[in-house]
């Protein structure tokens, strides 16, 4: 039940509840019957990010704290060109297009990059 619930469902739980039975207000099963589908693709997303190498994660999160892919490279001691096979990897593996919309993908994902 959200802590918003009209009263009658606050009554409607209570003699539910005590009677002996689960229940759930209409409002909280519609958010769990929407939650289920925008969880479809996180969980496809999430596949993704388990099929990228500890290297690629690793850029990924790189990029998720704003490093530029010479800084990256640098950083890492390899060349520029290995960060952008990389990130190109990171993009097919995905299936994220534009450079933009890795970085984008990398901040919202950003807590499930530590490896």
């Amino acid at each position: 039940m959200l802590k918003d619930s009209a009263v009658s469902d606050i009554v409607s739980g209570i003699r539910a509840v005590t009677a002996g039975y689960i229940y759930t207000s209409p409002a909280m099963t519609s958010y769990l019957v929407n939650r289920r589908g925008r969880a479809a693709p996180l969980r496809q997303h999430q596949q993704g990010l388990n099929d990228l190498t500890p290297a690629e994660r690793q850029i990924l999160k790189l990029i998720a704290e704003y490093r530029a892919s010479t800084d990256i490279a640098e950083g890492l001691h390899v060349s520029p060109r290995t960060v952008e096979s990389h990130r190109t990897n990171i993009c097919n593996k995905l299936e994220i297009r534009g450079r933009h919309a890795l970085m984008k993908f990398a901040l919202t994902h950003k807590s499930e990059l530590f490896f």
